[in-house]
């Protein structure tokens, strides 16, 4: 396990900011030293099982699985058998002290039952969307009991690398990490760029590649201060569209919204889901957005004309 810094082509590690930035981990990429051995294909997949520290729940589990179908049935002597995925296994959970990261690569036997347990774990896990406190638990349990049937059933699959690492308030960094099988002491010695481009971990000396005939992946630790998919929050859906059906029926005055407002407003700023900034910040905009209706529905021309626009919820991220 190594951390990428500026020599290595990557942006300096950083600490995670507590309660005021969300975690997201991507595979940025991720390489398997063989597609076929002697008669017998294989393909690329990682599986992650993690819990994150969440206000309300306590500890959140999700499983996530990737096995993109353009990956499989590749001939043996694909490039370097390497998967360009830049797929999050993690998407913007609030940082709040603690992750449990267990993460694998495998290759998957092309001819097997594996197959199709793979596809339903690769829906299901866009479908639970992993990162909220509440939904994911539904699916949390049949997920891992699913992927731990699979990946660890001899003949199937076969662990290349990996990690199992449990990150707390002051360890997790944001930054680029790669896993590798290749022995330490030469990855440490080797001169290694990682390309954001193409996602390759590329080697000065072609000659001493370490990474030749062995599995590599590398993990993207991203910080962010703005959750961006925060218009799929089933509470505060419900609450901006009970406002907005209000004012454009004309069903109640400037005080009826002003209420119907506070209600949305109380539960963006309660959102287990925001970190405090980023709630207050979509908060705000959400009352500049309210301000112009609230101030057409205390006049006598409420209803007359055309409305100032109160824009549907997923229009307000």
């Amino acid at each position: 396990m190594m951390w990428l810094d500026p020599k290595h082509g990557a942006p300096a590690p950083r600490p995670f900011k507590y309660e005021e930035e969300y975690v997201t981990l991507r595979v940025k990429s991720a390489r398997i030293p063989d597609l076929q051995i002697v008669g017998t294909k294989y393909h690329i997949s990682v599986a992650s099982w993690l819990d994150w520290q969440t206000l309300v729940d306590g500890m959140q589990h999700g499983t996530s699985v990737v096995a993109p179908a353009d990956a499989r049935n590749l001939p043996p002597k694909q490039g370097d058998r390497i998967l360009l995925v830049d797929i999050p296994v993690l998407k913007q959970v609030p940082w709040l002290g603690e992750l449990n990261v267990n993460i694998a690569l495998f290759s998957v036997v092309e001819e097997s039952l594996a197959g199709p347990v793979l596809d339903y774990l690769v829906k299901a896990t866009d479908v639970a969307g992993f990162g909220f406190a509440g939904p994911a638990k539904i699916y949390a349990s049949l997920l891992k009991e699913a992927s731990d049937a699979i990946f660890g059933t001899d003949g199937s699959t076969k662990p290349l690398t990996g990690m199992s690492r449990n990150f707390l308030k002051n360890d997790l960094q944001a930054g680029y990490l790669l896993l590798s099988d290749a022995p330490a002491d030469l990855t440490a010695k080797a001169d290694i760029k990682f390309d954001d481009g193409d996602k390759r971990i590329h080697v000065a000396d072609k000659k001493n590649d370490p990474f030749k005939d062995y599995a590599y992946m590398v993990l993207e630790f991203l910080a962010s201060d703005d959750r961006t998919d925060w218009a799929q929050f089933a509470e505060l859906k419900e609450a901006w569209e009970a406002l907005r059906k209000a004012y454009v029926e004309g069903a109640t005055d400037a005080a009826g919204l002003e209420q119907l407002f506070k209600k949305y407003e109380r539960l963006c700023l309660a959102s287990p889901d925001l970190v405090p900034a980023d709630a207050k910040r979509k908060a705000e905009k959400a009352r500049d957005k309210f301000l112009p209706a609230a101030a057409l529905a205390g006049s006598s021309n409420f209803g007359a004309g055309k409305l100032p626009d109160l824009p549907p919820f997923e229009e307000m991220a």
